[in-house]
């Protein structure tokens, strides 16, 4: 229920905090999501579709226009009050609020004594057909208001409008008053009640949206800025050692980590870029090229597939590959205090075999799960094991796999 509404506050998302601008608010919505100015690209779609329910007013306008008991100016002022009628009950769904110091369910019972004395004061053929108004004024409490707020409202119209059957119609039209009663309240809460399962759902996708985007974007970010900072300290240790002993060299290496710090403001500048659909992939030649070099600037042996092995894969299974080669080599850079590599890939699998302490890609947060995410995403399937299980240093095996 709306925090006007006197009722419990709804659960909100982090940005919508009572400090929230209007304009960060959620802009449409069923309940308390609707908000208190309907935005002008939302007006058209949801004037039509409260618009259905003047259907309802034909009923009172037939029956005016065809009593002999008034005159042309009467069903004519009878006629402008039911326009009148018309203009305002659109104009309670652009405008729920028009007093903004009230309360919304207070604002809802205003909109409804103004609509109900028009008809009241400018249609006297009206009676007990007055109930016919039912699904106006149940549709401004449902629509507008949470379930708690709205069904109340809508059980006081309804009850009013029975009152009002039973004391004031003749007894045989009672029947026929009852059922477009019933009927049509029963129709608006089962319209509501689909409208409400659907912004539920849309909300739940777009949740899920989000998330996958933010997983991707975290992956992106772990991926590529987390291999290169890896090589970067690598690289820094290096030169570390080396600026006494081969101060040439150690220069060297400072300069690679320069350019290698001036691709990573390229990379980082790229990522949101690269989760989009339209990026270009990773290839696996690039990432092999580059796990050598970051290999061999760690001091660590590497063996490298053949060219002929790479040309058999397909563009899919060319980018999972590469993605989760990236990941492996970072991983061994900074956890296995291995001396020899392998790398091996066939058209239907990528091998990586380090001869390390073992069991170190496990304790990466973000490493395995970044790997499996995208192995899964491409129907393949990643084991991470050791390498030679039982020695003091049994090394890792990543293995990815399509069709295993």
């Amino acid at each position: 229920m709306n925090s006007h509404d006197g009722g419990p506050l709804p659960r909100r998302d982090a940005g919508d905090s009572p400090e929230a601008k209007p304009h960060q608010r959620r802009p449409s919505g069923l309940g308390d999501a609707y908000p208190d100015v309907l935005p002008r690209e939302q007006r058209v779609e949801t004037l039509l579709m409260a618009g259905i329910w003047l259907f309802f007013l034909t009923f009172p306008a037939w029956q005016l226009l065809q009593s002999p008991d008034f005159g042309p100016g009467t069903k004519t002022l009878g006629i402008a009050a039911l326009l009148v009628f018309c203009v305002i009950y659109l104009v309670a769904f652009i405008h729920t609020r028009p007093l903004p110091m009230l309360p919304r369910w207070a604002n809802t019972l205003l909109y409804q004594c103004v609509l109900l004395g028009v008809l009241v004061a400018g249609v006297p053929s009206i009676g007990t057909d007055i109930v016919l108004t039912a699904p106006f004024l149940c549709a401004l409490w449902l629509f507008r208001h949470d379930w708690s707020v709205g069904i109340t409202g809508t059980a006081g119209v309804v009850l009013l409008g029975l009152v009002l059957v039973w004391f004031y119609a003749p007894a045989e039209d009672r029947t026929w008053a009852f059922i477009p009663l019933v009927v049509s309240v029963c129709f608006i809460l089962a319209v509501r009640y689909a409208s409400g399962r659907e912004d539920r759902t849309r909300g739940l996708k777009e949740q899920l949206a989000l998330t996958a985007q933010r997983e991707a974007f975290g992956r992106e970010v772990h991926d590529a800025l987390g291999h290169s900072l890896t090589l970067m300290s690598v690289k820094v240790q290096l030169a570390r050692r080396l600026i006494r002993t081969e101060p040439a060299r150690a220069e060297a290496e400072l300069d690679e980590v320069h350019e290698l710090i001036a691709a990573s403001i390229s990379e980082a500048r790229s990522v949101v870029n690269r989760v989009g659909e339209d990026a270009d992939p990773l290839t696996l030649d690039e990432q092999l090229a580059a796990a050598a070099r970051a290999l061999r600037a760690a001091d660590i042996a590497t063996e490298l597939p053949t060219a002929t092995a790479l040309s058999s894969l397909t563009p899919e299974k060319d980018a999972v590959f590469a993605a989760c080669l990236r990941e492996a080599v970072t991983n061994i850079i900074r956890h296995s205090r291995a001396t020899r590599v392998c790398i091996d890939v066939d058209p239907d699998r990528l091998v990586v075999v380090d001869d390390g302490v073992g069991g170190a890609l496990g304790r990466d947060g973000h490493g395995i799960p970044g790997m499996s995410a995208r192995a899964r995403a491409a129907s393949a399937n990643l084991r991470v094991t050791d390498a030679d299980p039982g020695r003091t240093r049994p090394g890792t095996r990543v293995e990815v796999a399509f069709g295993q």
